[in-house]
């Protein structure tokens, strides 16, 4: 049935303009022509779906005719399709060139605003990528920052408690080897010990709960060895770190062992000690035996989490924390990343001045035909001047000497040289050494061998010192884990390789830790020094080994860029420090000193109330700029003036090379 419109058209016509064939209709009679356009498909006369439509006509009177034969047209009398001509209402049927011309432009524009659409996106989404992770410090992880990632999380020191409930002491260990007593005639109880008798063990990534043998060239000392797991074992009774000719890496001929315990085992305060026999014949120079501690910050061998953490023991503001402490001559180090001036960030205890320091039980080596030697040191950063400490409060026992190596552009050397008995190299004799700790400023550290007391230094030797303008170091207060390794190395001294024996062996009887019972400390993740989510964040600093800089800007993946105090630098410590530096190089205003400072210090209060309650406040670097400047110029120009004319002082000018100005501040 074919589809209809209903439409009535009201229209007289003759019998005549029907076009039908019928004659003699009257010309007054008039025909009501409705024309219903059904909604269903009709049939025609032959049968077949028509597209025409039908018509009915009403009759409204009776059509006659005299002449000829008459014709009656009833009511709802139907007339063949073909006979009706629906004056344009069939439908329109367009030709197949102007259905494909339509089809073609609508696809053609579609095209069109589709490839805008793509080239806008090609524009604008890497700018808005490039913000959005500048912003927020963040770009994407490949498979290996994930799987960095994955591994640190399994590794981490995270929930480490300070007092294990199980110390983690080898039932090998003797009762009289449970307390120590120190130089402070406290009896510390032992809290861990290690006495290596199970033979065979081993130290891969994952082998055991404490230790982890590396897998690494150790660059920063330019070693001519490898270090590689199948070099540390424990054999008759001990751990056995096996120097040998054996090209495990392509690119070096020999290849040894070094073990640490680092994100495992770590302690704050205490008496570290080792039972160790050196290799070689004790003639032959070359070999690098060490036992030695680093903060749990920095990695070993791991170059990028060292960077601006080693050996930084220092928590405050001041020039100490910048690039080359300020001065090139004195310092090449990029300066503290992890400083005290930080108040927020990418920090692991923003305020508080972190690093990785170092405290060495023993650095061993032969000088001079049959010369054996220990070096016993603490390595800070920043330096003093001529890397030259206060040794009024350092004190040297029998069998030792001051160290004439103080340091360098990287590190300062609080150290002395003990001179050890040349037949404990290369055979099973054994010497005990180790050191005691306090940490702080108020600290200590104090080394031994054979029970006996070596080197002593006191915090007070790196105290603050104006001539580097840098305050008081600190005997270290970060968690410090263990290493022990043996390496050669020509920055230590001329290796000897046509006299050195291969393989040679640097053993460990054991490894023990003591600590005050009140003071027992043995997490990597304290409360008060935290680091496990800050190497978490930075899976590509402390995973792998082939970054060795902190220059690159990567958030919670590896790095970001070095940030040495951009968000405090300028804050309230810096303008104290300007001024106190000033009036102590100006004796003349030695007297006036407390009233200056009081008064700076008041302005700079009120100078940042007020710029508080402005737009800068949500930008603290901005705030403490503008404050600091806003400061200084109000203190020169009216302040100072007004307090000097009020007590009757008159400026009395001096050479530039005597004095500074006021307004340098």
């Amino acid at each position: 049935m074919q589809k209809t419109k209903d439409l009535f058209l009201e229209k007289n016509i003759s019998a005549n303009n029907l076009n039908t064939g019928l004659k003699g209709e009257s010309k007054e009679n008039s025909i009501h022509v409705h024309k219903n356009i059904l909604e269903t498909p009709h049939f025609s006369a032959n049968g077949k779906s028509g597209t025409k439509e039908n018509i009915i006509i009403s009759n409204e009177s009776s059509v006659n005719n005299s002449n000829n034969d008459s014709l009656n047209v009833s009511n709802n009398t139907h007339i063949n399709d073909q006979y009706i001509d629906d004056h344009g209402f069939q439908e329109f049927q367009e030709s197949k060139f102007q259905y494909a011309k339509r089809l073609l432009n609508v696809n053609f524009l579609c095209l069109v605003f589709i490839s805008l659409v793509f080239i806008l996106l090609a524009l604008i989404l890497p700018i808005l990528i490039t913000r959005i992770s500048k912003k927020k410090n963040y770009i994407t992880l490949s498979k290996e920052d994930l799987a960095m990632i994955a591994y640190a999380k399994n590794t981490t020191s995270k929930g480490q408690p300070l007092v294990p409930k199980t110390f983690r002491i080898d039932p090998d260990t003797p009762d009289t080897a449970k307390l120590f007593k120190s130089s402070t005639n406290e009896f510390w109880q032992l809290v861990f010990s290690d006495e290596f008798n199970q033979d065979g063990r081993k130290f891969g990534p994952g082998d055991d709960p404490v230790w982890e043998a590396q897998d690494l060239h150790y660059w920063p000392t330019n070693d001519l060895e490898y270090y590689h797991p199948k070099q540390v074992t424990t054999k008759n009774g001990s751990l056995q770190l096996t120097i040998d000719k054996i090209k495990t890496d392509k690119n070096f001929d020999y290849t040894s062992g070094m073990m640490n315990s680092w994100n495992k085992f770590c302690f704050q305060g205490g008496y570290i000690e080792v039972r160790a026999s050196f290799p070689g014949d004790g003639k032959a120079q070359g070999f690098w035996p060490a036992a030695w501690t680093l903060g749990n910050l920095g990695r070993a061998g791991y170059g990028a989490s060292n960077d601006g953490t080693w050996p930084y023991t220092y928590n405050s503001c001041d020039n100490g924390v910048l690039v080359n402490q300020t001065n090139s001559f004195l310092s090449h180090l990029p300066g503290q990343r992890l400083n005290a001036c930080v108040c927020k960030g990418d920090h692991p205890s923003p305020g508080i001045g972190r690093g990785a320091p170092e405290i060495d039980i023993f650095e061993g080596a032969t000088r001079g035909g049959e010369t054996n030697t220990l070096s016993m040191s603490l390595q800070v950063a920043p330096f003093d001047f001529h890397y030259t400490v206060n040794n009024t409060h350092t004190k040297i026992f029998d069998k030792a000497d001051y160290n004439s190596y103080t340091g360098g552009e990287l590190q300062q050397s609080v150290s002395a040289i003990y001179t050890y008995d040349p037949l404990l190299a290369g055979k099973d004799k054994y010497g005990v050494y180790g050191f005691e700790y306090l940490p702080g400023p108020d600290g200590y550290v104090q080394w031994y061998a054979d029970g006996k007391p070596v080197y002593r230094v006191s915090a007070k030797a790196i105290g603050p010192n104006p001539l580097s303008k840098v305050t008081q170091r600190l005997i270290s207060e970060e968690p410090m884990y263990l290493l022990l390794n043996l390496g050669m190395s020509n920055s230590w001294s001329s290796v000897e390789l046509e006299k050195l024996a291969f393989p040679s062996t640097l053993k460990f009887d054991y490894v023990r830790l003591y600590q005050h019972p009140d003071r027992i400390r043995l997490s990597c993740d304290p409360p008060d020094r935290p680091t496990a989510d800050y190497i978490m964040n930075h899976p590509r600093a402390y995973y792998n080994k082939y970054y060795r800089f902190w220059t690159r800007r990567y958030a919670k993946s590896g790095f970001i860029e070095k940030r040495f105090s951009e968000e405090c630098l300028f804050c309230r410590n810096i303008a104290i420090k300007t001024i106190e530096h000033m009036l102590l190089e100006c004796s003349r205003w030695q007297a006036l000193r407390a009233d200056i400072l009081a008064q700076y210090i008041n302005i700079y209060r009120a100078q940042e109330l007020k710029l508080s309650s402005t737009r800068i406040r949500k930008n603290p670097t901005v705030l403490c700029v503008k404050t600091t400047l806003a400061t200084a110029k109000f203190f020169n120009a009216i302040a100072l003036p007004r307090y000097l004319m009020l007590n009757s002082i008159r400026l009395v000018p001096i050479p530039p090379n005597q004095c500074p100005p006021v307004r340098r501040l």
